[in-house]
């Protein structure tokens, strides 16, 4: 049948082309994105998911971008950072710099819009619910702002929503930034008082800056931060009051990495000849830890550790510095130093010496590290007993009594004295044996 249609001439139409410029344009497609994404200072570009070292800073990158055919208005962004339990950072600053400056879009106006984007910032102490995730009325619309009685309007008494001052900083100095729980970025209204507009294509993005926890207890603790925007989303050249809001969720996820919990044992040893006994030496000798260039001398909860200790033993004995906390993996040096001194007793020749430490980051999970000293090989001083000279100082007094009223004789000089070494002698009245001399 194929053919039979194809060979009826009445089936064809003659077309006439004429030679004429075709212009194509790109195509390209935008669509209205609100993204949620972290960076670190162990891994600077922004991803979903990310981890840190106890005590980094990082930072969550909220940023919202139109579509190539909408505009927005009326665009609210909020960041939930979450209950303290469940979070392993806390609040230390936002960053909307990349805002300010931001024209507006205006219908008919032929030449570029000086006004620009006047952003606020409010913070909240509590996780707002659906419904306080509302700020009221937007400043623009001046007579209806003046009389807003929406409870979640930060202008009103009893609002969740609180001033976080980015203009001036130092308004925000007495906030306690570890009870923040969630912040508002409100882009409705310009400079001069109108309504913002984010024209097609545009974008907007805010930096809320966060530090890592130093807190061991939250180290397991995976934290999911939440954004949201709310706005109005419209096709024509100006909103309308059909056009509905429009609200969207992005999530992120951070996480700790483990540190390096660790002991530094140090082991007091006396060596002593055969048929001596060691005096007692029992805290005579002081052992002093330092650390080298970013050597932690932290232990768990961050409080600084005893780095002064006495030998426990009255032959030296065992002990231990810690427990020290390292929180990012590098090759750390610290030095033991003996002092102290008992006559008769000889202290090691190196009266300092180092352990080396080296800690990794096998996994962004937990730290791993190799020490040259552990319980199994402590770092050990070791002091002689014996050793010196001993120059004994050996006095005889010879006594003649009479008897009757006989005169004494002068016996000056009369008398001979002889010292000499006991054989296999102990301490006088230890053994019978230092009766018998050589």
């Amino acid at each position: 049948m194929e053919e039979a249609w194809n060979s009826d001439e009445s089936h064809y139409k003659t077309m006439y082309l004429e030679d004429a410029p075709v212009y194509f344009k790109p195509l390209r497609a935008v669509q209205a994105t609100l993204t949620n994404e972290v960076s670190t200072e162990l891994h600077g570009p922004y991803r979903k998911e990310n981890v840190s070292y106890m005590g980094d800073p990082y930072k969550h990158r909220i940023k919202f971008q139109s579509q190539s055919i909408t505009r927005t208005t009326d665009l609210v962004m909020y960041d939930i950072l979450g209950d303290s339990k469940d979070r392993n950072g806390d609040f230390a600053g936002v960053d909307i710099s990349s805002m300010l400056g931001k024209q507006s879009y205006k219908y008919g106006l032929t030449t570029e819009n000086t006004d620009t984007l006047e952003p606020e910032v409010y913070y909240a102490t509590v996780i707002p619910t659906a419904e306080q995730r509302d700020l009221g009325v937007a400043k623009y619309d001046k007579t209806a702002y003046e009389n807003d009685n929406n409870p979640n309007n930060p202008k009103n008494q009893g609002s969740i929503w609180k001033k976080w001052d980015v203009k001036n900083p130092k308004n925000n100095e007495k906030i306690d930034r570890s009870q923040i729980k969630a912040i508002a970025i409100d882009a409705r209204t310009t400079k001069a008082g109108e309504r913002f507009i984010l024209d097609k294509e545009g974008m907007l993005a805010a930096y809320v800056e966060m530090t890592a926890t130093t807190d061991m207890n939250k180290v397991s603790v995976k934290n999911t931060n939440t954004a949201f925007r709310t706005a109005r989303i419209f096709a024509g050249a100006e909103p309308t009051e059909s056009d509905v809001f429009d609200t969207v969720e992005a999530p992120s996820f951070h996480s700790i990495i483990e540190p390096v919990i660790l002991s530094i044992p140090v082991k007091k040893q006396t060596v002593t000849p055969q048929g001596l006994s060691v005096p007692n030496i029992r805290n005579a000798f002081k052992f002093t830890l330092k650390g080298g260039l970013g050597a932690s001398l932290l232990d768990e909860k961050g409080q600084a550790i005893v780095t002064e200790k006495t030998n426990p033993d009255a032959d030296g004995g065992l002990m231990e510095f810690g427990k020290i906390r390292i929180l990012r993996p590098g090759t750390y040096v610290y030095t033991v130093t003996e002092s102290g001194n008992r006559p008769g007793i000889q202290n090691d020749l190196l009266s300092e010496k180092t352990v080396t430490v080296t800690v990794n980051n096998e996994d962004d999970q937990k730290l791993t590290y190799t020490s040259t000293a552990s319980a199994e090989t402590p770092l050990v001083f070791t002091n002689t007993y014996g050793v010196e000279k001993v120059e004994p100082n050996i006095k005889v007094k010879k006594i003649l009594e009479s008897y009757g009223g006989i005169s004494v004789l002068d016996i000056s000089g009369k008398f001979s004295f002889y010292l000499k070494g006991c054989k296999r002698c102990t301490y006088a009245g230890r053994s019978s044996r230092s009766r018998f001399f050589d």
